[in-house]
Parts: structure tokens; sequence; C-alpha cells
């Protein structure tokens, strides 16, 4: 089973979020070119929208796990 947390889950453009995802070996998010690195576990996000991101895990075993997140920003007026 994935786990995934982002804190925060709304920012304002220019701040980023932590992302997590726990529970198996090998991790791969989506969309990639907003975060520092798209196959750990914990990278930070800077998006300049609100994005949906999905997580896909794999276990040692084979086994495969997707979970999806959004991160909120906040337009500045």
């Amino acid at each position: 089973v994935v786990t995934v947390a982002a804190e925060p889950s709304e920012i304002s453009i220019g701040q980023s979020a932590q992302l997590t995802a726990s529970g198996l070996e090998d991790y791969l998010w989506q969309p990639g070119k907003t975060l520092s690195d798209s196959t750990i576990s914990n990278p930070q996000a800077t998006p300049t929208i609100t994005t949906l991101y999905t997580v896909t895990g794999t276990s040692a075993s084979g086994c495969i796990g997707q979970v999806t997140l959004t991160v909120t920003v906040r337009q500045e007026n």
C-alpha cells in the first residue's frame, strides 16, 4: 500500500510543497517537470498552477500501487 502526503497542500506561487510517499521500494512521480526528482519518495514540488500528482510505487516483489494527490496553488490578486 502506498501512502502519500503533501505539506503544505496549498501554496502560493514561488513556494514549494514537500511530497512524501511511503510503503513501497521504488517510486515514480508524474508529472515530473515541477519536482526536484521524480524518482525519489520525497521530492519538492514547485508548481505554478494547481497540479494533480500521481505516484506509482513498486515493492521488492513487484507489486504496484498508485495514488494521486493535489497541490493547490493560490493565484495572487
